[in-house]
C-alpha cells in the first residue's frame, strides 16, 4: 500500500504520483474508476471483469448502502455495454 499526496488543479485534474502508478501497474492509456462513499474516494484500475471488481469492492467496503451498490452495478453495466 502506498500513501502519497497530490494536488487538485484549478481544472479538477490530479497527477497520479509515480509510486502509485507503479504499485497499480498503470501506464499511459490505462483506465481508472473512482468510487465515492461517505468515507472518501477510492481510485482503482478499471478491470475487464466487473463482477470480480464488485466482489472485491464489497469485501473492502462492507458498509456501502444498497443504493450505492446499485449505482456501481449500473455504472459497470454502462461500461460493459460500450464494448
Amino acid at each position: 500500500m502506498v500513501f502519497v499526496e497530490a494536488t487538485v488543479t484549478s481544472k479538477g485534474q490530479v497527477t497520479i504520483p509515480k509510486p502509485v502508478r507503479e504499485d497499480l501497474h498503470l501506464r499511459s492509456g490505462s483506465k481508472v474508476m473512482f468510487v465515492s462513499s461517505p468515507e472518501g474516494v477510492v481510485m482503482r484500475p478499471k478491470s475487464d471483469d466487473p463482477i470480480r471488481d464488485l466482489i472485491r469492492l464489497s469485501e473492502n467496503h462492507r458498509n456501502l448502502s444498497e443504493s450505492e451498490i446499485k449505482e456501481l452495478m449500473a455504472e459497470e453495466k454502462r461500461c460493459w455495454s460500450k464494448l
